[in-house]
């Protein structure tokens, strides 16, 4: 099966020329119930056995990193702390790093087909538009389709990733809006 792509187009910096790059289509975040059926199926173990590995691994994670340890999953990449000072001066986690095992990476390189779906160049630029006016065409996309990812709002509503990430939490926080969120991080979808 082919990665699905558009072309993006980063608004004009000053006096830098227009930048492209593509960007993936994502349809569908793998949860839990998914990820067991698919590991079962790859393994050939039952789904329970693959359930009880899925519901330790991030309590083992987060105790071996709350150990001062790093973790090394081959295939996968390695996982670490980062640590910073908070507004009162005293030492917390920053992030949590997963270095990428590079033959992983070579795989996925190497496997990676692609398509192209459209001609036309999506534009990431400053809006014009008013929030509302953002939240109505964000409605109008939930009558044909079942959810709304954040570059798909960015997308429509012709604002940058981070803007449309805070419009988004605007939006959920108004409940006039009728507009919710389900998931978290890059597996974030909005719905009505």
């Amino acid at each position: 099966m082919s990665l699905i792509y558009h072309i993006q187009e980063l608004p004009r910096m000053r006096d830098e020329g227009q930048q492209t790059f593509p960007k993936l289509e994502t349809y569908n975040a793998f949860n839990n119930k998914k990820m067991i059926k698919r590991i079962a199926l790859e393994s050939g173990l039952q789904e329970g056995a693959v359930m009880a590995v899925l519901d330790a691994l991030p309590r083992a994670l987060k105790n071996i990193l709350l150990e001062g340890h790093t973790c090394k999953l081959d295939g996968i990449g390695t996982f670490s702390l980062s640590l910073a000072f908070n507004k009162g001066h005293e030492v917390t986690i920053n992030k949590l790093n997963l270095k990428i095992d590079t033959e992983f990476m070579k795989e996925l390189r190497k496997e990676a087909e692609f398509e192209k779906i459209q001609q036309e160049v999506v534009t990431v630029g400053p809006s014009k538009g008013h929030i509302s006016e953002h939240a109505a065409l964000a409605h109008k996309w939930l009558e044909s389709h079942p959810f709304i990812t954040l570059q798909e709002y960015a997308n429509l509503t012709g604002v940058a990733p981070s803007t449309a990430s805070r419009e988004l939490k605007k939006i959920c926080n108004n409940p006039s809006y009728g507009i919710s969120s389900k998931g978290a991080g890059p597996t974030k979808i909005w719905v009505r």
